[in-house]
């Protein structure tokens, strides 16, 4: 690359786009060794190779991300056949493949009256299997379970577009319940990349009068200084719940704009939040759905997920104003937000700012 071409990377003004770490290399290249053409065309000739590097790169990931799709869709009859199972289906020769070595004395004679039997739903699968994890019993208070027990299905969506290969949906179908309307609940996540969310979309939770365990009421005494009469004012507020997970999010700094203090606050809860919800949704992707019935048994509790609990213990709730936690919740936000994660759990953090014109 010629000195012109390196000044005409220099041309283009910062404010009209962030100078990527290329045009970032050849400005420090040119500004550095501007009287050292030896040394300069050497780095330029480094510069060259790791250009290359950097396409084979991406050549890489663009095939890994092949492959990845590929066993992922063959992975989706096998958690049809989970779904099925456990919903009521009659069980059939192959899912017992190979099951003589596990039965004990007497049972295989009683296998094919069992399995003949009219077929039974297992209560309250899913609702075990998810506590069964250590990061998602955090996220489910004690007002979830009930609604959870309805649950009945979790499917998972890989993209069907190749440009938008890291893209996926959720759908959670429920049975006939005290708590909403829906049957089911639908959760698109919209990708940046392999753990990074743009926005998500959700189906709005229809719910029912009194039963919406994401909100909480409080009920405070006023009383009128001028006529002395007292009356009672029910506030309703946010509360933790699994359930603030069907909402649609957004991450806002892939449209950065000047904002005051207070908007950027917000934005970074808002980024937050939808960190969290990507986790739960890869927790859910890479663990429940391959191994519910390891969850459900409590035989993989122990695994490593040290990433996802320090994440997820404070809860992906809405920001409820519980009296013993506020001072606490409050000075969290203040000093900001810890580093991106490295697996399927992480902070919201490590994300770059905005830039101000």
């Amino acid at each position: 690359m010629t000195e012109k071409a390196i000044e005409k990377t220099e041309n283009k003004k910062p404010e009209e786009e962030e100078e990527d770490d290329e045009k970032k290399t050849l400005k420090a290249i040119n500004e550095k060794y501007k009287d050292n053409l030896t040394i300069k065309l050497k780095l330029l000739a480094l510069f060259n190779y790791s250009k290359i590097e950097s396409e084979n790169s991406e050549k890489m990931e663009k095939e890994i991300n092949v492959v990845t799709q590929k066993y992922k869709k063959l992975s989706l009859p096998l958690i049809n056949k989970v779904n099925d199972i456990v919903n009521g289906k009659k069980l059939e020769s192959e899912d017992l493949h190979n099951h003589e070595q596990y039965l004990g004395m007497g049972e295989a004679e009683k296998k094919d009256e069992i399995i003949t039997k009219e077929p039974k739903v297992i209560q309250d699968y899913w609702l075990k299997v998810l506590k069964g994890n250590f990061a998602l019993k955090e996220e489910i208070k004690e007002y979830d379970e009930a609604p959870l027990k309805a649950l009945r299905r979790i499917e998972y969506f890989p993209s069907e577009d190749t440009e938008k290969p890291h893209d996926f949906t959720l759908k959670f179908h429920f049975a006939p319940n005290d708590y909403f309307e829906n049957d089911v609940l639908i959760k698109e996540f919209q990708m940046e990349d392999e753990r990074e969310a743009k926005k998500t979309e959700c189906t709005e939770v229809k719910w029912k009068e009194g039963k919406n365990v994401t909100k909480k009421t409080k009920k405070k005494k006023q009383k009128n200084k001028k006529t002395g009469q007292s009356r009672t004012v029910v506030k309703e507020t946010d509360q933790e719940s699994f359930f603030t997970f069907f909402r649609n999010m957004e991450n806002k700094e892939h449209n950065c704009e000047d904002h005051d203090e207070d908007e950027h606050d917000d934005e970074a809860e808002e980024m937050d939040h939808i960190d969290r919800h990507v986790d739960i949704a890869q927790t859910l992707i890479e663990e429940i759905l391959p191994y519910s019935s390891e969850y459900y048994l409590g035989v993989r509790k122990e695994a490593d997920f040290g990433f996802l609990k320090d994440q997820l213990m404070g809860g992906m709730g809405a920001g409820g104003d519980d009296d013993d936690d506020d001072d606490d919740d409050d000075a969290g936000k203040k000093k900001g937000k810890k580093g991106k994660k490295g697996g399927a759990g992480g902070a919201a953090g490590d994300k770059q700012e905005c830039k101000q014109q």
